[in-house]
């Protein structure tokens, strides 16, 4: 068997993963995921691939006369087919879907991902060419589609990825706007997406270089275990959710949630962020250029953020470990009931800073409203300043 979170080999039967040390989902005798294993439940719903069926049934037809005027574009030689697909054919999963759709609820595992990429890389790459090349998303959440409409999303990520990696150091140059899963577990290689892109962009990617000329929608980056994301505009939601290691940069401004659950990576922000950056995260560091709102650091267990601008309410609340410095001001509840680490803030802060602290140092350079520490149980304010 293999981790479902960082991929390496284990012993079968492995309750919890020896080199990430992730808890791993329940196994029944058929080899089933249990639904309470947690894996993928941010990516609803699922399905379960039954691969020999599949080779058995599928058909591999022409691509429709119809053609996107956007672009897969590859270059010439290197056993690569050039960027004109004329004649080409490209995989119809028409009659591949209802084959892998066996029970809706069913979690996906790891091995049943990389089962799904084999089959993919039974067709050239001038056939996923093809197929990147027609796919036309509506620019909805995966999760929120139907199930056939969410397993062509990932078909068509993994193509990006399986073409991407063929390329022999090539870039893979993508003109379709708003698609999903681009570089879906991508071992090597380099994108070039040319337009905004969709969701799950380089989610769970094992390595390689992802270049977004535009702006990405939400979970960017998720659980990716290695490689580089750079963002020339603004990134959603859940940028960062529960990497292992890797770095994204983005070069304007990104939503909520930014690396919350991330074991370790680096995150780079130009512009402002929105609320619970770095919420429970494990290690790695957040660097911000900007502002950013409520309850960034909330519960952090460890890892550093660096924020340039200022920072809302709750700035630190519950943290466990690590360290945030704020080079601006804050506003009420610094350090909220944290239990530990380190809040260093720069500017000034509004009321109620370190209110139920229980361990840990907050060190404040500029003033302090009053009340400050009420209700300390543990734990040290240090403000350098005046407290008003």
């Amino acid at each position: 068997m293999f981790c479902m979170h960082c991929g390496e080999k284990l012993v079968d039967g492995s309750k919890f993963c020896m080199h990430c040390g992730e808890k791993l989902p329940i196994q029944t005798d058929a080899g089933a995921i249990s639904a309470d294993s947690g894996i993928w439940d941010n990516i609803e719903p699922e399905s379960k691939i039954e691969l020999e069926e599949v080779k058995i049934k599928v058909n591999v037809t022409p691509p429709s006369a119809v053609k996107n005027t956007a672009v897969a574009q590859a270059p010439a030689g290197n056993n690569i087919p050039a960027t004109s697909l004329q004649g080409g054919n490209a995989p119809d999963l028409s009659n591949l879907i209802p084959q892998i759709i066996t029970d809706v609820d069913e979690k996906v595992s790891r091995m049943q991902r990389d089962d799904l990429e084999s089959y993919l890389k039974q067709f050239d790459v001038k056939d996923l060419l093809a197929l990147i090349e027609n796919h036309n998303p509506d620019c909805e959440d995966p999760a929120s589609l139907e199930p056939e409409e969410h397993l062509m999303e990932k078909l068509v990520g993994l193509a990006t990825s399986i073409v991407a990696e063929a390329m022999s150091g090539n870039e893979l140059k993508i003109q379709n706007a708003n698609l999903n899963y681009v570089g879906f577990g991508m071992k090597k290689g380099e994108i070039m997406l040319e337009e905004d892109t969709g969701y799950f962009t380089g989610a769970f990617m094992r390595g390689g270089e992802i270049n977004i000329d535009g702006s990405v929608k939400d979970k960017t980056g998720f659980k990716m275990i290695d490689g580089e994301i750079i963002i020339e505009e603004e990134a959603g939601d859940y940028t960062g959710f529960g990497m292992v290691d890797g770095e994204i940069v983005i070069k304007e401004t990104a939503g909520d949630f930014l690396g919350s659950s991330m074991i370790d990576g680096e995150i780079k922000v130009s512009g402002e962020c929105g609320e619970f950056v770095g919420k429970e995260m494990r290690d790695g560091t957040i660097e911000i250029g900007g502002d950013v709102s409520d309850n960034a650091g909330f519960q952090m267990f460890g890892g550093e953020i660096h924020i340039s601008g200022d920072a809302e309410d709750r700035l630190g609340a519950g943290m466990r470990g690590g360290e945030i410095v704020l080079d601006g001001d804050a506003e009420d509840q610094v350090g909220f009931e944290m239990h530990d680490g380190c809040i260093k803030i720069h500017g000034d802060v509004e009321a109620h800073c370190g209110e139920n602290i229980c361990g840990g140092e907050i060190v404040v350079h500029g003033d302090a409203e009053r009340p400050v520490a009420r209700g300390r149980k543990g734990g040290t304010v240090n403000v350098k300043g005046d407290i008003d």
